[in-house]
């Protein structure tokens, strides 16, 4: 019943009595309805493009796993299930390399400095035919990731012959690039992992701290250029080309970049406020290298990167074009 409850008040966000008469369409979001993400992001979005529909479109945003769960959502969307979604490419097997890019350590400090680098490599065909399959109304990264422990842990050093859960084969390069052991597992099972001391701690950017409630066995923290991970918003194919033009128009407006900026700005503050909140709290003592030591943490992750090239078709263009991306949003442009 509370279930049932919450979805409704999500669902009412997003429709409007004017609307009555509308083309109505899913919006796919497999967080829960309470996530901060539908409920700053996501509903205000749905609400906004029906409502500049002219009365053509109805969105309805479904929240929880009712639609699509986050390893199914982009075959639900596929399927026309759900007319949009949201999710994670690394869910999807084999269907985005090169958008790995977001994952490389050492180029970006902010989700919203990656997302719009990222977006326009897809804007330039550089990203080629993996998104052919769906309609991408946004492609993000999350922020930095971060080293958390549960014992003490100030420099690059302290990391050696320690155990680190990971989520992703470039996590697990990154950690043993460190000088740590990375152990694969899923961020749900990194909890009880520290907490039986199989690991010593896990890779994860501040987003990710409360929702697994990772600070209750995390004391420790090393900030720093450690690469993000990819995800999208997209739409069926086929359901968007049948949208009336006036519907069309209006997810075309509070699509593409602009949504990339809301997105990932979203990502930065929720990053930031954890990150304060969290980091900085009595017990837990954060650290950021800087000068020496952040070169020192770059240089020796710089064997990830060439990994990354060498196994990437295209890679060397690809990554040059993102850096190049990145700078271009840090100087304003």
């Amino acid at each position: 019943m509370m279930r049932t409850t919450v979805l409704g008040i999500v669902g009412v966000l997003a429709v409007s009595p004017a609307l009555a008469d509308a083309m109505k369409i899913k919006f796919a979001s497999p967080s829960p309805p309470k996530a901060h993400l539908n409920v700053q992001v996501f509903a205000p979005w749905t609400k906004e493009v029906s409502e500049g529909s002219s009365g053509t479109l109805q969105v309805e945003l479904v929240a929880g796993h009712i639609l699509a769960s986050h390893r199914n959502v982009f075959d639900r969307v596929r399927q026309n299930v759900a007319q949009i979604g949201w999710g994670l490419q690394g869910l999807v097997p084999g269907q985005f390399p090169r958008s790995n890019v977001v994952e490389v350590p050492g180029v970006f400090d902010t989700s919203t400095e990656s997302s719009i680098a990222f977006w326009r490599l897809l804007e330039k065909g550089l990203l080629g035919d993996e998104y052919k399959d769906v309609k991408p109304l946004a492609i993000f990264s999350f922020p930095p990731n971060s080293i958390h422990a549960r014992e003490p842990i100030a420099t690059i050093d302290d990391l050696k012959g320690k155990k680190f859960a990971v989520a992703g084969k470039l996590r697990g390069e990154m950690i043993a690039a460190l000088g740590g052991v990375p152990i694969s597992l899923a961020p749900p099972e990194y909890y009880q992992s520290v907490n039986r001391g199989l690991v010593a701690g896990f890779l994860i950017p501040w987003t990710g701290v409360p929702p697994y409630r990772l600070n209750e066995v995390s004391k420790f923290t090393i900030d720093g250029p450690l690469g993000g991970s990819a995800g999208m918003i997209f739409m069926n194919k086929s359901a968007y080309a049948k949208l009336p033009a006036e519907a069309r128009r209006s997810v075309d407006e509070r699509s593409g970049e602009v949504l990339v900026r809301r997105f990932s700005a979203f990502w930065d503050r929720i990053q930031e406020g954890s990150r304060k909140r969290l980091g900085f709290a009595k017990g837990h003592k954060t650290v950021a290298p800087k000068g020496a030591e952040k070169e020192r943490m770059i240089q020796m992750l710089a064997a990830v990167e060439k990994a990354w090239v060498a196994r990437t078709p295209g890679g060397e263009k690809l990554m040059q074009a993102f850096r190049a991306e990145v700078e271009k949003v840090r100087s304003g442009s």
